[in-house]
This record gives C-alpha cells, sequence and structure tokens, in this order.
C-alpha cells in the first residue's frame, strides 16, 4: 500500500477537483454553443431573396407607414460606407432604400421605433463609432412618399455603456439597452464568453441619465418591451433563453427575472400586432460562418409572460445563414442575418 503525504493527498484531490471544473465548464460550453444541437429543416411557405445589403443585423417594423428599418453594419472587417439604417416596402415586392439624415461615423447596431401618441416617429440606434467608443443616436423620422429621412436629434454615449447590443424605446427619449459584456478590455472579453460568466447587464436611459437595472445575464444581446410598457424581454444567448422582467412603468425599474427556455442561442426580438414575441435563433454558434443553421421562433405571450414557442423558419444555412431577426406582419416574414449578405421575404401559407 502507498503511502502519501498530506500534501500529496491535498495535491491530488485539487487535480480532481480542477479536471471535474474544466469539464463542467467545457460540457456547458459545448452546449450553449448548441454541439449536439440537430436541426430539422422546415417551412410552410416560400421565400424570395434581397441582396444587396452587407450585414443586415436588426429589423422593425413601422406598420403605420408599411416600412421595415433594417440596420445594415459590414461585420467582414472594416466598417464599410454603406452602413446605414435602410427601409423596405411590406406592399409588394420590397428593395432597400437607404434612409437619408444619419451622420458620417454611422455603424448601427440594434434599432428600436416609437411611436408617440402624436403619431411621431422615433428611432434609437446603438451606433459602433469608427473611433472605437459606442453610441445610442436617437433620431426623428419622417416618411414621404415611402422613403424615410432621419433628423438627430440626441446621442448617449460614454459612462456605463461598455459594449451595447441592442436597444428599446420606452419613450422618446427614454430607452434600455444591453451591454452584452461588461469588460473594458477588449483582449479579455472573449474569455467572458469562452467561460459564460454571467456579467451582461442591462441599463434605462430616463431621458438624462443611466443606470443598471438588471445584472448577471448570460450575454444579454436582444431587448424587446410589452405594448404596454409592463414586461421587458431580454435574449440571453448562452443562456438559450427569454429572460423577462416585471417594468415600473414610472421609474424603469425592472423586477424579477424570470426565464424561458428555448432551444436555440437567441439573438434580436420582435414583436408582432398580437403581442406575441418573434426570435432571431442561431442554433450552432461554432458554425456562425458560411452555412451556419438559421432558426426564427414564434413565442406565444400570454399576460406577458412568454408560454409556448414554436419553430416558424428552419434552415440548414443554405438559404441563409445565421439569422439573426425575424419580422412578421399578417402572412410576411422578413428575416435577416448579420453575417449573410441579404434578406429573405418570406409568405407563410
Amino acid at each position: 500500500m502507498i503511502k502519501r503525504s498530506a500534501w500529496q493527498r491535498s495535491a491530488i484531490t485539487l487535480s480532481v477537483v480542477v479536471v471535474l471544473l474544466v469539464a463542467f465548464v467545457g460540457i456547458r460550453a459545448l452546449l450553449a454553443m448548441g454541439v449536439f444541437t440537430q436541426i430539422a429543416p422546415q417551412f410552410a411557405g416560400v421565400c424570395r431573396t434581397i441582396t444587396g445589403l452587407s450585414g443586415p443585423g436588426d429589423m422593425q417594423l413601422d406598420a403605420a407607414d408599411g416600412l421595415v428599418f433594417v440596420s445594415v453594419q459590414n461585420r467582414g472587417g472594416a466598417k464599410g460606407a454603406k452602413d446605414g439604417i435602410y427601409t423596405l416596402a411590406v406592399a409588394g415586392e420590397a428593395q432597400p432604400v437607404r434612409a437619408e439624415g444619419t451622420p458620417a461615423d454611422f455603424h448601427p447596431g440594434g434599432l428600436s421605433l416609437f411611436r408617440a401618441p402624436d403619431n411621431s416617429l422615433t428611432l434609437m440606434v446603438v451606433n459602433h463609432l469608427s473611433s472605437g467608443p459606442y453610441a445610442v443616436e436617437i433620431f426623428g423620422v419622417t416618411v414621404a412618399d415611402g422613403k424615410a429621412t432621419l433628423t438627430p436629434r440626441t446621442t448617449v454615449a460614454g459612462g456605463l455603456l461598455i459594449h451595447p447590443n441592442d436597444v428599446v424605446a420606452a419613450g422618446t427619449e427614454a430607452f434600455y439597452v444591453t451591454n452584452d459584456s461588461t469588460v473594458k478590455n477588449p483582449k479579455y472579453r472573449d474569455w467572458e464568453n469562452y467561460l459564460l460568466l454571467r456579467q451582461s447587464n442591462v441599463l434605462y436611459f430616463d431621458g438624462n441619465n443611466l443606470r443598471i437595472v438588471a445584472r448577471g445575464l448570460d450575454f444579454a444581446n436582444g431587448i424587446q418591451i410589452s405594448p404596454h410598457g409592463d414586461y421587458v424581454y431580454v435574449a440571453a444567448s448562452w443562456g438559450r433563453a427569454i429572460v423577462f422582467y416585471v417594468r415600473q412603468p414610472f421609474t424603469g425599474a425592472l423586477t424579477g427575472p424570470q426565464s424561458f427556455s428555448l432551444s436555440t442561442r437567441p439573438d434580436n426580438l420582435d414583436m408582432d400586432a398580437e403581442g406575441n414575441l418573434w426570435v432571431g435563433g442561431q442554433p450552432k454558434f461554432l458554425a456562425t460562418r458560411g452555412h451556419a443553421p438559421s432558426q426564427i421562433f414564434r413565442v406565444l405571450v400570454q399576460d406577458g409572460r412568454p408560454t409556448l414557442a414554436t419553430p416558424i423558419y428552419v434552415n440548414d444555412g443554405s438559404q441563409i445563414s445565421g439569422s439573426s431577426t425575424g419580422v412578421a406582419m399578417g402572412k410576411r416574414l422578413f428575416i435577416s442575418a448579420g453575417g449573410d449578405k441579404k434578406i429573405l421575404d418570406c409568405t407563410m401559407n
């Protein structure tokens, strides 16, 4: 029988613990990235392809004007001169039209529209500035002859706005914005993701100041607000879930959270006229280039709470790679992918 000293036994115990911890983190990461997820393509309908857009990421529908607003940013390298806000007309065969009025250094990420009681339209956009920092830009929007013109109104930057991903308007000046990372040094940001550290958060801007209203999220990505403003929904990408909160309309405070699991890595969230969520999903994160599978879910919302997720569009990536957003109106469904160069204009049966 081999006798070991106390320090040898401690070293062996520590080694076993480290190995088990590494295995646990590794398996958890593989599950979050969808390595074991199976894809069965499905869609009841037909789609046509809209080309000419490099990196169409987030989208939102302006039902009153019959336009879909699209955030376009070249994600394949240097920020592009064609980055901007584009619109697609819901009627007929939509073709992208670039909105006028954006600033010179403008490379949009997540976006949100707000229709005020006086019928004025506001657009809020996360701006990935070429100089390195980030900002949320607020524009007034006018639409004439089917063409949108933007008027810069407010820029919110600095402070707690570390690595913003998506924004949702809560008024003409108020908004929520997700920080998918709170690591200020980009050299270490990937480790936050690889280790699945719950460090991302949600900020609220009340028209004057930014403050943290939710913490501890697994990569806070897309964000939406319920029609009556009493719930806020956040796509927790690494958690493969929609995290939702009860909202206090007068203060902007969020209480909760509660979680609704998904069989995909959710990206952007959109809400249809019935108050249901549409979720763009990337089921296999490690295949985000080329032919990455795409999923669009419709999530039934009852009394403000997600209750049932139904896959509406599932593709192996041959039609569109790594879907980020699904926007629905009636039988029309628009699908974008930030890492692709096209949008799908689909008609559901």
